[in-house]
């Protein structure tokens, strides 16, 4: 059980060490596979929510 629960926290791990770059290109990748494209947003204000 231990084993199993290190694996899964090492594969989270792994996911925080990709590029935004390859992050990017993986989301293209599986979206376009779907019929979908990626709506990119300039960073300001993206964080804030409008109520």
């Amino acid at each position: 059980m231990k084993q199993r629960q290190k694996s899964r926290s090492d594969s989270g791990q792994s996911r925080h060490t990709w590029s935004y770059y390859s992050l990017e290109q993986k989301l293209n990748y599986k979206l376009a596979l779907k019929g979908l494209k990626l709506i990119k947003r300039p960073a300001p204000y993206t964080s804030v929510r409008f109520v």
